[in-house]
């Protein structure tokens, strides 16, 4: 089973942005996500 495959529209470089602790670098990545998931 390949983890990458599993989070396939997120890259690697959102990924380490959620998991930062920033909170301004992890809202950032999570509109990201909302953005990317609305163009689909």
């Amino acid at each position: 089973m390949n983890p990458e495959k599993d989070f396939a529209p997120l890259t690697p470089n959102i990924v380490r942005a959620l998991n930062d602790k920033l909170y301004e670098k992890r809202k950032v990545a999570a509109l990201e996500i909302e953005k990317t998931q609305g163009s689909t």
